[in-house]
């Protein structure tokens, strides 16, 4: 007896379920083996105070501009501040989610791309190798970034010009330098 796939509808459910299962086994190596820089700390410190009401600053009122990385500090806050759960824990969260969405995007664009199709052959590197604790590393909010700067080409990419230039900002107000 022989499978046949009917459709490229049954093939796009496997790599979705495939994407599915690699993004979590991704999601539980980086929430049980995160990695912080001296940096992120000051930025935790920033978001905390943010969080608690004491506004974003290093030492409350003390009024001097310490971060990096604003747009992803005040994720960090409002998401402490939504959940009540530590700083550290919920940047965890959003390098996962960044992580996921690195994932996905790149699935999308080589879809749409045919330039980028290989790019499916990146995932399982992303998420299999020490990529995404160099990430982690380098920078807390490196995560988000990569995956602003990939969604601003998919919207490009899409023909999404609104989008492109949203995405644009979000990427510049995540890491000003």
């Amino acid at each position: 007896m022989k499978i046949r796939v009917q459709g490229p509808g049954l093939l796009k459910a496997l790599g979705l379920i495939l994407l599915l299962v690699l993004g979590g086994m991704a999601l539980g190596e980086t929430i049980r083996h995160p990695q912080f820089s001296d940096d992120a700390f000051i930025t935790f410190r920033i978001a905390r105070n943010l969080s608690q009401g004491e506004g974003p600053y290093f030492n409350p009122g003390e009024r001097v501009q310490a971060m990096t990385t604003p747009l992803y500090m005040l994720a960090q806050a409002a998401g402490a501040w939504i959940s009540g759960a530590e700083v550290t824990n919920v940047e965890t969260a959003l390098g996962s989610v960044g992580l996921v969405a690195i994932a996905v995007l790149l699935f999308c664009l080589g879809r749409s791309a045919p330039i980028l199709r290989g790019g499916a052959l990146v995932l399982p590197i992303l998420l299999f190798t020490h990529f995404t604790s160099i990430l982690q590393v380098k920078g807390m909010e490196a995560m988000w970034y990569v995956a602003l700067i990939l969604s601003v080409a998919l919207a490009e990419s899409r023909g999404w010009r609104i989008w492109v230039g949203i995405g644009q900002g979000l990427v510049a107000t995540t890491r000003t330098e």
